[in-house]
């Protein structure tokens, strides 16, 4: 039992500060934003950042939905 959590700890210290700076390079490169938003920005990267876990499966779910809705679109015009 504590190998698995060491290595859950182990991933989880790993793949966050991947999410972490590739996230903080994408709104870097958003230049259409105001100081106020990026401020709020920097929150949700930083909450994202430690809910990963959760954040990153309800993200790709949401990304395969718009894709599903896209094909049905391209496919009924």
């Amino acid at each position: 039992m504590q190998i698995l959590v060491g290595l859950l700890l182990v991933v989880y210290s790993v793949v966050s500060p991947v999410l972490f700076f590739k996230w903080v390079e994408l709104m870097r490169r958003d230049r259409h934003v105001s100081r106020h938003e990026r401020l709020l920005s920097k929150c949700v990267v930083l909450i994202a950042t430690a809910f990963w876990p959760i954040v990153l499966p309800l993200t790709y779910l949401e990304l395969l939905e718009r894709v599903r809705r896209q094909e049905q679109f391209k496919s009924n015009n």
